[in-house]
């Protein structure tokens, strides 16, 4: 069938999208390819976004079972995050971040769960009628077992299509490539969804399996970016990779297991929709195989909407699950600076240098330095922003405008 608005679409009665797409990519496989040649099949999953949807066969997995919730769900370090997440004095805790529970008044899965998945709640629920860490609870494993569904639907899919490679002799002769357009929060630091530059959101999935010349079981810590991803593939494929691909190919880290001497040292992270979506404010980093620098500087596009400009860098050695903020330890200075230098280096390198929207930029510009006029003005910001959020709520505006500024 075709919509109204020109969008081809694609009707498939009684059959889960999960099912639909590999029943497709099979058939592609089995009748219409031209078996003489090579082929290229991009092989992808829709399901696994909010609020995710599962085959009705899965609704009895994990029916039973009371999923573990991580410890940063019920403990939010006083050393976790800055002004720019937490607020001066804590005052935006409640308003920075979809909260499982009822932390974030204007959005939490407690408040949403409960009406779509109204099953994996006690019938007639109401929240008043129990604790915040009993609803925080019911939330999150109501959460999980609906995420955790929607993957298994798509762990078995996976199989029918390497089961039906292997059966035509193709599996050890094809690159396999496993991976993702993003990582996701799941209740880490009562967060959720993928907009935040956290090590479960940032990092990404990436398996490859290639027996004819890449070595089973390896790991690497190797930087890779999804840009990457486009270059690497034309290589093993023996094709031209034009001058204007962004990326670098690493196919020769796969087969040798070196990394490249001239290999970029940092990802580079930006997230512009500022508090669309999930309450996630404009923020940019690096993450570097050892530590992540994170610089809120908390404005739209237009340089509007602000919320409190800061800075935030872990260590990831000793600090993995990112509890500990360390930028304003005397003993990091040295690596601030080196730290900042090498953010503003990639801005320069991905071609991120400000100049697509110049109000936004100078407001990136203006805190960059964060010396103690900078921080005084980001604590003006945090009080006027929490009058702003409190109006709002009052006036019951759920879905504010951000992207212009006021």
């Amino acid at each position: 069938m075709r919509s109204p608005r020109g969008k081809n679409l694609i009707q498939f009665d009684n059959k889960h999208v999960t099912d639909a797409i590999t029943d497709l990519s099979l058939a592609w496989l089995k009748e219409h390819r031209d078996s003489s040649k090579p082929f290229f099949l991009m092989h992808h999953f829709k399901a696994p976004h909010d609020y995710f949807d599962n085959a009705p066969r899965y609704e009895s997995y994990l029916a039973d079972v009371d999923i573990p919730e991580p410890p940063s769900l019920w403990e939010r370090s006083e050393q976790f995050g800055s002004i720019a997440t937490r607020g001066a004095n804590d005052e935006l805790i409640p308003h920075i971040g979809t909260s499982i529970g009822a932390r974030n008044p204007r959005r939490s899965y407690l408040g949403d769960l409960p009406a779509l998945y109204p099953a994996e709640f006690p019938e007639n629920f109401d929240p008043a009628n129990f604790s915040d860490e009993e609803n925080t609870r019911l939330a999150y494993n109501a959460y999980l077992k609906k995420f955790l569904r929607c993957v298994k639907g798509i762990d078995d899919n996976l199989g029918r299509l390497f089961a039906y490679l292997d059966e035509t002799g193709q599996m050890d002769n094809t690159l396999i490539i496993y991976t993702a357009d993003q990582g996701f929060m799941l209740g880490e630091h009562d967060y959720q969804d993928k907009r935040w530059m956290y090590e479960e959101s940032q990092r990404m999935p990436f398996l490859v399996r290639y027996p004819k010349a890449i070595e089973a079981g390896q790991k690497f810590d190797t930087l890779i970016e999804n840009v990457d991803y486009g270059p690497t593939m034309l290589e093993f494929a023996g094709a031209e990779i034009p001058a204007s691909v962004q990326g670098r190919s690493f196919k020769s880290l796969l087969e040798t297991g070196k990394e490249a001497q001239d290999w970029k040292q940092e990802a580079y992270y930006r997230y512009w929709m500022h508090m669309v979506h999930h309450d996630n404010p404009g923020h940019v980093g690096i993450r570097t195989k050892t530590h992540k620098l994170i610089y809120y500087y908390g404005c739209n596009y237009d340089g509007g909407y602000q919320t409190p400009p800061g800075w935030e860098l872990y260590d990831l050695v000793n600090d993995p699950h990112e509890t500990r903020n360390i930028y304003d330890d005397p003993q990091s200075t040295a690596l601030v600076n080196a730290l900042k230098k090498q953010l503003a280096d990639a801005r320069q390198r991905v071609g991120d240098d400000g100049s697509h929207y110049p109000a936004c930029e100078a407001i990136v510009q203006e805190f960059w330095d964060y010396d103690e006029a900078d921080r005084k003005k980001a604590e003006q910001i945090s009080h006027e922003y929490l009058q702003r959020r409190l109006g709002e709520l009052k006036e019951g505006n759920k879905n504010v405008q951000t992207h212009k500024g006021k």
